[in-house]
Order: structure tokens, then C-alpha cells, then sequence
């Protein structure tokens, strides 16, 4: 079932992850600002991508580049829980779960 498997996962991604980030962000930020990494990144990779033969230059705000690596990951993981629920029935633990997912069984 190519992209059925994680048609909920895709929607729940579409539907969140801007506001996912906007609650991540500034929680991320303080956190790296407490040692000085956002100020030290910046200058790294503002360096690093004035090389003349840096074809993918790096982003320069380590706190956005952290933020959105966290929702990648955690939607990875919402989609591996979600394609375990579709093909193992015993998964589906909530009667929610069960009634979503029995449609597709028939």
C-alpha cells in the first residue's frame, strides 16, 4: 500500500508541523543561546558558505536546522507506529484504532 501506509502521518505532518516548529523553536533557541551555539554556528557557517566551491551551503540558523530535524524524526516515528498499526492488528489497542483501521482490513 505505497502512501496509504502513511496517509494519516502525511496529513498529521501537513496539518501541524507549522505550528509543531512555532512551539519547538523558541524552546530550542533558549536552549542552545544558554551556551552560545546559535552565535558560534552562525559564524561557522556564514564562513563555510563563503567558500567559493560549497555547493550546498549550511544554514545559518543551527536553532531552525535543530527544530526542523526534531519534527522530521518525530514524524518518522509517527509513520513507523502508524504502517505497524495498519499491517499488525494486534496494534490497534484502542477501540478508536480499531474501528479506523478495520476498514481497511475489509
Amino acid at each position: 500500500m505505497p502512501g496509504i501506509s502513511s496517509a494519516a502521518t502525511n496529513f498529521l505532518e501537513r496539518t501541524t508541523r507549522n505550528l509543531l516548529y512555532e512551539e519547538f523553536q523558541p524552546e530550542i533557541l533558549s536552549s542552545l543561546n544558554k551556551f552560545g551555539a546559535v552565535d558560534l554556528w552562525k559564524d561557522a557557517a556564514t564562513a563555510y558558505n563563503n567558500f567559493p566551491l560549497v555547493q550546498k551551503k549550511a544554514n545559518p540558523r543551527i536553532d531552525d536546522y535543530v527544530a526542523n530535524k526534531a519534527l522530521d524524526g518525530l514524524f518518522a516515528m509517527v509513520a513507523k507506529e502508524e504502517a505497524a498499526i495498519r499491517t499488525d492488528p494486534a496494534k490497534r489497542v484502542t477501540d478508536l484504532l480499531r474501528r479506523v483501521f478495520a476498514k481497511q482490513d475489509s
